[in-house]
């Protein structure tokens, strides 16, 4: 049967042309459509890495936020700014008191289970820090997270190798723990088996004490190496960074005490957590932090044009080849009535009619597919420059699975797209369809 179906494709090839040239459009539009929503549902299925149930941000904002913005210490006398630069130094550390303060009285609250304070951790942050280490010959960039111990323990991150920090690592300024890629693996390192770090310059050694599993920033982004340092009360930068963008107040919230929990602590706290020059703004649970960083990245609106735009191409895909293969039978009414009165059966005609067009689709796949391979690169390029988000990927596996779905998705619709209008020509009576002709 099947070379009997390559001669008739072959005798109809200015025909068939044609429509495998459509079928090659329509496979590769589909094809990259189902990829990035395939990849996109992947990426979302895997584990984040940390669990943002029960979770709020506490928003501590600062009324002096600008005090030191407009000085022009290049003008001052040695005197002078000797002077200012004690008085400011007096006062960000009666800031930096202050911040320790309420964190003490944000993890004293009945409700809270757990209370972390942080510079550049949360998940679904805009703000970032990292750097450069190097393991062996090898270097890799990290993400930066100064965190409290208590981090681990509001997005319940675990530790897979050694320990979380405690009090000891205040003193211990070289403590570490580090997480890397899925798998923990990054560029062939193993993070399981680093005991020590270098820094950037290799002027620092840090100790490795803990391995925590792989994080995400975002469900759809990928895991990302981070390095964890214990966040100390002596620390520099959180005193130097006055905008509450970057200094992070966690809380985990005991799932009893979850119902209004950001009505009822901004009405028991909001005098208690006053000390000046902070005061609380807002409780903010994370899937509503979540929300304003999928607007930050352009994942919220570029998500919407996706998915409307593989909506109205795949309905046009649809349209399209119904309609080619509808019109083709039609052409072939007489062929299909000479078949019959040669005593070939209903069925027989509409099986006929479906493996050749599974064979013509079979064979518009192969090149599709070979074209979807090369410019995968260039799609991703267009993306970018329309300020998409940006799947990349170019494992064959990944290649052969997306595949296989289009080519399946694509069966469906070319099945149904000559089965009704073959059944409908077979039932005509065999003379008639020859008068026609």
């Amino acid at each position: 049967m099947l070379k009997h179906l390559f001669k008739i494709i072959w005798t109809e090839r200015k025909v068939n042309a044609w429509i495998l040239v459509e079928l090659i459009l329509a496979f590769a539009i589909l094809w990259f459509c189902c990829d990035y929503l395939l990849y996109s549902t992947q990426k979302l299925l895997e584990p984040k890495g940390f669990n943002t149930e029960h979770t709020y941000i506490i928003d501590i904002w600062n009324e002096d936020e600008g005090l030191f913005e407009d000085i022009d210490y290049e003008e001052m006398e040695e005197e002078e700014f000797n002077v200012g630069y004690t008085n400011a130094r007096t006062i960000v550390s009666n800031w930096s008191d202050a911040i320790w303060e309420i964190y003490d009285r944000i993890k004293r609250h009945p409700a809270v289970e757990h209370a972390s304070l942080s510079l550049y951790a949360t998940p679904y942050a805009g703000s970032y820090a990292g750097n450069t280490f190097w393991f062996d010959s090898i270097s890799f960039g990290a993400q930066i997270k100064k965190v409290t111990p208590e981090f681990f323990d509001v997005y319940q991150i675990d530790i897979l190798k050694g320990r979380k920090f405690n009090e000891t690592d205040d003193i211990t300024e070289n403590n570490i723990i580090i997480s890397g890629a899925q798998d923990n693996i990054y560029k062939k390192i193993n993070f399981l088996q680093i005991d020590t770090l270098l820094s950037y310059r290799k002027e620092s050694k840090y100790n490795v004490i803990g391995v925590a599993e792989p994080t995400k920033r975002l469900e759809f982004e990928n895991y990302t190496p981070a390095v964890y340092l214990y966040l100390s009360k002596s620390d520099e930068q959180l005193i130097g960074e006055l905008s509450s963008f970057f200094r992070e107040f966690s809380v985990r919230v005991k799932p009893e005490a979850d119902k209004n929990f950001a009505e009822s602590f901004l009405n028991d706290m909001q005098s208690q957590l006053e000390i000046e020059p902070f005061f609380l703004a807002s409780v903010i649970p994370l899937k509503d932090r979540r929300s304003e960083y999928m607007q930050i990245g352009e994942y919220s609106n570029g998500f919407k044009s996706i998915y409307s735009i593989s909506a109205f191409l795949i309905i046009n895909i649809v349209l399209c080849v119904m309609g080619t293969f509808w019109l083709r039978i039609q052409s072939r009414r007489s062929n299909i009535g000479l078949r019959m009165a040669l005593g070939a059966s209903k069925r027989s005609i509409q099986v006929f009619f479906l493996v050749e067009t599974l064979l013509l689709l079979f064979l518009a796949s192969i090149v599709a597919f070979l074209l979807c391979i090369n410019i995968n690169e260039i799609l991703s390029e267009i993306l970018k420059e329309i300020e998409l988000p940006i799947i990349g990927r170019s494992e064959f596996g990944a290649y052969i699975s997306n595949y296989l779905i289009t080519f399946f998705i694509m069966a469906i619709i070319a099945a149904l797209s000559v089965w009704y209008p073959a059944k409908k020509a077979s039932d005509i009576q065999p003379v008639e369809a020859l008068r026609e002709e």
